[in-house]
């Protein structure tokens, strides 16, 4: 097995569980949304799930080069970016937070 081909399923292993978590992040979302009849937006989470699993087939297509794909770091900071605030509203929503 050549270091390239260890690169893409390492590339999309780190994808797919990144998409995986950030789906359970969509659940607890949704249960609070059921639970405390408040809207969270938790399907946004499907936002940064499908960005980071896209960078990740991006490597995978790509030869295993992560280092020179310009579209999928773009992708990773946007899911990131978009994570994070998602992440600090859901917070405060729970958390009692509200201003």
């Amino acid at each position: 097995m050549t270091t390239a081909a260890l690169a893409r399923i390492a590339a999309l292993y780190n994808g797919v569980i990144v998409a995986a978590l950030l789906l359970g992040l969509l659940l607890i979302g949704r249960f609070y949304q059921r639970q405390a009849r408040v809207s969270t937006g938790y399907l946004l989470f499907l936002v940064p799930a499908a960005s980071f699993l896209v960078a990740g087939l991006r490597v995978v297509w790509n030869d295993g080069a992560a280092a020179s794909d310009l579209i999928g770091d773009l992708l990773r900071f946007l899911g990131g970016a978009c994570l994070i605030g998602l992440g600090a509203y859901l917070l405060n929503l729970m958390t009692g937070r509200r201003k």
